[in-house]
This record gives C-alpha cells, sequence and structure tokens, in this order.
C-alpha cells in the first residue's frame, strides 16, 4: 500500500529580529502570527533544550530548516 504523502493543514510563524547598533546597543522585534502564550512557552522550553544537547554534543537536529543569508559587507 502506499503512502500517503503529507499536505500542510495549518502554518504558524513567530520571527524575532535582534539588531545591533553602531553604538553598541541592540533591540529585539518580535512578530506572532497564529502561536498562543502556552504554545511559544513550549516550542521555546523544547528548542532551548535542543540548543543545550546539541551543545553538550548528545543529539543531533531531527529535522530543523534553516536559512542562511549572507550579507556582502561594504
Amino acid at each position: 500500500m502506499a503512502k500517503k504523502e503529507k499536505t500542510i493543514k495549518n502554518e504558524k510563524i513567530h520571527t524575532f529580529k535582534v539588531i545591533t547598533y553602531s553604538d553598541g546597543s541592540v533591540s529585539m522585534q518580535r512578530e506572532n502570527d497564529g502561536f498562543t502564550a502556552l504554545e511559544l512557552l513550549g516550542y521555546t522550553a523544547h528548542i532551548q533544550l535542543d540548543i543545550q544537547e546539541r551543545l553538550a554534543k548528545l543529539a543531533e537536529p531531527d529535522s530543523v530548516e534553516r536559512t542562511v543569508i549572507i550579507r556582502k559587507t561594504k
């Protein structure tokens, strides 16, 4: 029996941007599109544990999609 192809049912996005200014100050901007506060707490706790395990070299990421942006310096 053939496997049924996955389709996206719902998509939620949470982004954050950290900006460092020339005077050394830092600001953070966040945008939430769809997550409840409890969902954000749960996912960020999971992300924190994943990073701690990778730092301790205990685990490799299961499925992480990253976009690398290379900016040309002036």
